[in-house]
């Protein structure tokens, strides 16, 4: 089953940034205010150009191509819609997507873990700068580009326990938690494979965080702070919190680091320092040394400048820590068991919640985004007849207001209808079951720019159910036992054999040949076919 697209990806050499903070956005702020002192008829041209601007980046600028189409097996454990989306902007984002655990990989796998051990599919979660099996064309190009803009940082992406565990098709919006319930787990099946949802459950059966709360009594229990660190009352504490949020304890900012010998797992840490030998530093925050993220620190020197810690790196493919010389990167971690006092109770911080399996992400594009764009630039020559003729007395300023008046509505009808395009999206028939479906998917393999970090197939342009997994497997965490998805031979050779097959069905010497008049036959080639020939004779 194929789908349409509207993007395209732009090689790493070629991107340009983000829009937000970009010249073309700086421009457009500054031209409105400079047109709203002095040529109001145009401040509404130079607004629908900037908004254009956006557009254009959105659907040409933000995704980073990888190298071209490629194609996966795995089990959607997620699927999100325009619904999922918060707020007026974020609504014309009608992308659906669905959150793919690659075969054979296990629901207690990491990002690094997937990435690691996963002998197949694994290097397309990867971050393609390092990887090495097989290394990607474009690496260098990657690692240039990650150089030259900032907001670039590569985290991967999990798979949220409280989507996991909460209720299927449920959506918590109310505190902008965003959370989206898919029913693959119960709270207990999540909580026997370690993968907890810290909180407690609302009456969507959604597991919904509980945060800190001001003058409020606690005697025993898990909170989330505002750091996204999990906060336990420490024993025989209880009592009223206080009015205002506490400066949580064991916050750390790291600004460089270095390692003395090569293969080493001793490392010195450039950070305002509070910690002492003994305590134990959860590391994240890394954009380029990646395989510091989510691993303990042990901390055996301590000055208020600097600390040195045992750290077993996590590294995957070609990211190797470099000795013998001071890195500045940032980067950030949590104290475990930090203790704060709050009024007349204290908590101890027991670091990030459990983030989840890595999935590799696919977007069924919806056309929200493109509408609007096509609807900016219809208003625009509206908008340009009222910024060339606002300036003229009487009739100018009529045909000024009459001009403007026809931008607005073509933009105000344009941002309903992208708004309204939320793709119904099936696959071999119907909807794509969260934790049951095992899906083969063929997608353009790219790095999303607007997100942390994180490889994805967007757009997909071919999907196909080709078999289901035991909910009683994924419960105990690996899916794929009792399947033949979970052996490599087997996996290797279907998807092989159905990426070819795919790619052949869409190639343009496909395409020609089901073009041919012998080939437009709808009933049978017998009933309304017809039979090629030979050249016609030519008649003098």
């Amino acid at each position: 089953m194929s789908f349409s697209f509207h993007t395209e990806c732009t090689p790493p050499s070629n991107y340009n940034g983000p829009f937000v903070g970009s010249g073309g956005m700086t421009a457009a702020i500054v031209g409105a205010i400079i047109a709203a002192i002095f040529a109001p008829g145009a401040v509404a041209l130079i607004l629908i150009l900037g908004a254009i601007g956006y557009c254009r980046w959105w659907l040409f600028g933000r995704l980073v191509c990888l190298g071209g189409n490629r194609c996966i097996i795995g089990l959607p454990i997620g699927v999100y819609s325009q619904a999922n989306q918060v707020g007026f902007l974020g609504k014309f984002d009608t992308d659906f997507s669905a959150d793919v655990l690659l075969a054979p990989s296990l629901l207690t796998d990491s990002v690094q873990d997937v990435a690691r051990t996963n002998s197949l599919q694994g290097h397309m979660i990867q971050d393609q700068r390092f990887c090495d099996n097989p290394s990607n064309p474009l690496a260098g190009d990657l690692i240039t580009m990650y150089q030259n803009f900032s907001n670039l940082a590569f985290t991967g992406e999990s798979e949220s326990p409280a989507d996991l565990e909460g209720a299927a098709g449920q959506i918590d919006q109310d505190n902008d938690l965003n959370i989206g319930g898919q029913g693959v787990l119960t709270p207990a099946q999540g909580a026997s494979i370690g993968l907890t949802a810290p909180g407690s459950l609302n009456a969507q059966g959604l597991v919904v965080p509980d945060s800190w709360q001001a003058n409020t009594f606690y005697g025993s229990g898990l909170i989330l702070d505002s750091n996204g660190n999990l906060q336990a009352l420490t024993g025989y504490s209880q009592g009223l919190s206080g009015a205002s949020e506490p400066a949580w304890a064991g916050l750390v900012s790291i600004t460089a680091w270095s390692l003395a010998t090569a293969g080493g797992t001793s490392f010195t840490f450039t950070a305002n320092n509070t910690n002492a030998v003994g305590d134990i530093i959860r590391l994240s925050g890394f954009r380029n040394s990646l395989f510091f993220n989510n691993q303990s620190a042990n901390v055996t020197a301590a000055s208020p400048t600097q600390f040195t810690a045992t750290v077993t790196p996590l590294t995957v493919g070609s990211e190797i820590p470099q000795a013998g010389v001071t890195v500045a990167e940032s980067g950030s971690g949590v104290t475990l068991g930090a203790l704060t006092m709050d009024n007349a109770i204290q908590w101890r911080c027991g670091g990030p919640p459990p983030a989840g399996p890595g999935v590799f992400e696919i977007e069924f594009e919806g056309s929200g985004v493109w509408d609007l764009y096509q609807a900016l630039l219809a208003a625009s020559v509206p908008a340009a007849i009222a910024a060339a003729t606002c300036w003229i007395p009487v009739i100018g300023w009529i045909i000024c207001l009459i001009a403007s008046l026809v931008a607005l509505a073509i933009a105000g009808i344009g941002a309903a209808v992208a708004q309204g395009d939320s793709p119904d999206v099936t696959v071999s028939g119907s909807a794509i079951r969260p934790g049951v479906d095992v899906l083969f998917v063929m997608g353009r393999w790219v790095l999303d720019s607007a997100h942390s970090g994180w490889n994805e197939l967007h757009p997909v342009l071919a999907a196909q159910k080709i078999g289901a997994v035991d909910p009683a497997k994924v419960a105990t965490g690996n899916p794929w036992t009792g399947t033949d998805f979970a052996d490599p031979v087997k996996l290797k050779a279907k998807l092989d054999a159905m990426c070819g097959l795919t790619g052949e069905a869409s190639s343009p010497l496909t395409a020609a040949a089901q073009a041919q008049p012998q080939n437009q036959w709808n009933i049978h080639p017998v009933v309304d076919g017809c039979t090629q020939t030979g050249a016609q004779p030519v008649f003098q």
